[in-house]
C-alpha cells in the first residue's frame, strides 16, 4: 500500500505517522502558570536536540486551533520539568492526557503527588524516577493554521538539573532494566522496555568487516 500525503486529510496522515514512528519516548511535562497552578501532560513527540548545551525538545500540537496549557505555561514562565514515564506510572500518565479546561488539576485527577524541583519553579512528579528540569531555549512553530490540528510548536528547553533515583542506577549509570520506561505506539497502544538488544558500535578500521562476518547481537536481560 502506498499513500501520497497530498491526497490524505491531516488526521489520516497523523494516524499513519504515529503508527510507523514507534516506539516513541514520552515527555511527561509538569509545569505551572503565572498564578502558580500546576499542569501535567504527556507528549510523545519527544527527542534529544543537542549535548552542549544539553537541549531536549517536545512538540505541542494545537487542538481546534487552540494551543495547549503546557505551551502557554512554557511561554509565560520559561520553565518546566520532564518526568520519565515508567510501566507502573503509565496509567496515570494516560489519565493526565485528558483535554480539560486550564483550571483543571490533572495531577489531582490522576492521584499524583507533586514536589518542588531544585532549580526551576515548576513542580516535579514525586514517583517518577528521573526528572529533567528545563528552562526555555526557544519555541519553533510548524505547520499550517488550518483550524484543526495545526500548527504545532516544537518546545526546546535547556536541561539545567537532572535527578535520577538511586534505585535505577548501576555503577553510576541509568540501568534501563531497572528504569522500566514506557513508550508510545500508535493510538491507545504503549510498550515496555524490558526486552533490550545490545549492539556495539563498530570502530574504524578494526571492525570494518562485512555484515555476514559479524556475530549475532547480544541480549540484555530476559524480558522477565
Amino acid at each position: 500500500m502506498d499513500w501520497a500525503m497530498r491526497d490524505l486529510p491531516p488526521e489520516k496522515r497523523y494516524a499513519l505517522l504515529i503508527s510507523v514512528m514507534v516506539p516513541r519516548p514520552i515527555a511527561w511535562v509538569s509545569s505551572r502558570d503565572t498564578a502558580g497552578r500546576p499542569n501535567v501532560a504527556p507528549f510523545s513527540f519527544f527527542t534529544c536536540v543537542a549535548s552542549h548545551p544539553l537541549l531536549v525538545g517536545f512538540t505541542v500540537m494545537s487542538r481546534e486551533g487552540r494551543a495547549k496549557d503546557t505551551l502557554a505555561n512554557a511561554e509565560s514562565t520559561g520553565e518546566w520539568v520532564i518526568n520519565v514515564v515508567t510501566e507502573d506510572l503509565l496509567p496515570q500518565a494516560v489519565q493526565t492526557s485528558i483535554e480539560a479546561p486550564a483550571d483543571f488539576d490533572e495531577a489531582r485527577y490522576a492521584g499524583l503527588e507533586l514536589e518542588p524541583a531544585v532549580h526551576v519553579r515548576a513542580p516535579r512528579i514525586r514517583r517518577s524516577p528521573a526528572h529533567l528540569e528545563c528552562r526555555l531555549h526557544r519555541i519553533v512553530p510548524f505547520g499550517e493554521a488550518d483550524g484543526r490540528s495545526n500548527p504545532s510548536y516544537f518546545v526546546v528547553g535547556e536541561v539545567v538539573h537532572l535527578h535520577v533515583a538511586d534505585e535505577v542506577l548501576t555503577d553510576g549509570r541509568v540501568d534501563p532494566l531497572a528504569l522500566r520506561a514506557a513508550g508510545r505506539m500508535g493510538g491507545p497502544l504503549y510498550t515496555r522496555t524490558r526486552d533490550i538488544l545490545r549492539f556495539e558500535r563498530p570502530r574504524w578500521p578494526e571492525d570494518a568487516v562485512r555484515p555476514a562476518e559479524a556475530g549475532p547481537p547480544g541480549r540484555v536481560g530476559d524480558g522477565g
